[in-house]
């Protein structure tokens, strides 16, 4: 019996839980769908199950894609099928977040959820299952509320790899650790003057330097390779490139989520942006962000290697 996307789940408990090819267990509710939330900006969310952990991924225009890793540590219980590396399949973002609205409610989980980072109580009321049995089949979503379970399911579709070519380790030639809260703060006020674009300079030894062009008129932030909120510096060549502001806000719920970020840029103006989450969740979020090549504010197109 189906009612509004919530499935009876008396049927389901006699399931054999070998016909599954993957089940996982997880407590930390709020925080794993807020992290998985703060990406879901496309109409579909590719899924990628493996030993280290779930993926989710999105892409939007070819300018950017975004992922959550949920690495297998968090989980109270991961199975993966000894005959599946990976399995891959992808799923509707409306669905996704409907699911999640559900989960986020604040009567669901003994947890809370800040944006200035992830607290929650010692003992969790509510565990998350999810499980996928095979090709064609629901990714089924079942939540445990003190025995109460609440069953939903998702239609997939086959997984198309279609996603850009991203950053390569050998190819980077700038990577920061910085402190995320202040670089929060920073973009907000960036986002004030509503700037079409954001150039990004990095200096070996020296800083890294942000400018916009917006309604306010003209700002630039440096910040010196040994300011407080910079954990690492690492730069071989200066280096420049400029980026579309308006992508660049799809990484805000995440980054007001982080307590650490990395910036790395590649030899082609890659932007790669990851934010690390809270130790309890062992979890990350990407961002790779392509350079824009129609330049009407800064002086070049591409970016440049001096």
């Amino acid at each position: 019996m189906e009612q509004n996307g919530f499935l009876n789940t008396q049927e389901r408990a006699q399931d054999n839980p070998g016909d599954y090819k993957f089940i996982g267990i997880v407590n930390h509710i709020p925080i794993i769908a807020n992290l998985v939330k703060s990406i879901a900006f496309t109409s579909k969310v590719n899924v990628s199950v493996m030993e280290r952990g779930i993926m989710f991924t999105v892409e939007e225009g070819k300018y950017i894609q975004a992922s959550v890793t949920v690495l297998r540590d968090v989980f109270e219980k991961f199975t993966l099928s000894s005959t599946d590396l990976e399995i891959n399949f992808k799923i509707p973002s409306k669905e996704l977040l409907d699911c999640l609205k559900f989960f986020l409610s604040d009567s669901r989980s003994g947890e809370s959820f800040s944006t200035a980072g992830a607290t929650s109580s010692e003992v969790p009321i509510s565990s998350l299952k999810v499980m996928y049995k095979s090709y064609g089949n629901p990714f089924m979503i079942l939540l445990d509320e003190n025995g109460v379970i609440t069953d939903f399911q998702i239609k997939t579709e086959p997984f198309e790899n279609e996603l850009m070519e991203m950053i390569m380790e050998d190819s980077v030639v700038a990577k920061l650790i910085l402190t995320a809260e202040p670089m929060s703060d920073l973009l907000g006020e960036f986002e004030g003057s509503n700037p079409e674009h954001i150039r990004i300079s990095i200096y070996p030894n020296k800083e890294i330097k942000m400018s916009c062009d917006g309604v306010a008129g003209f700002m630039t932030c440096v910040i010196p390779h040994n300011s407080d909120i910079v954990q690492g510096f690492e730069c071989l060549v200066e280096c420049h490139a400029t980026y579309k502001f308006q992508v660049l806000r799809h990484t805000f719920k995440a980054m007001n989520m982080s307590q650490t970020m990395s910036i790395k840029i590649d030899s082609v103006g890659v932007l790669c942006l990851t934010f690390l989450m809270p130790a309890k969740t062992d979890s990350f979020v990407e961002f790779y962000i392509l350079p824009n090549t129609l330049e009407d504010n800064f002086p070049t197109d591409e970016l440049e290697i001096v």
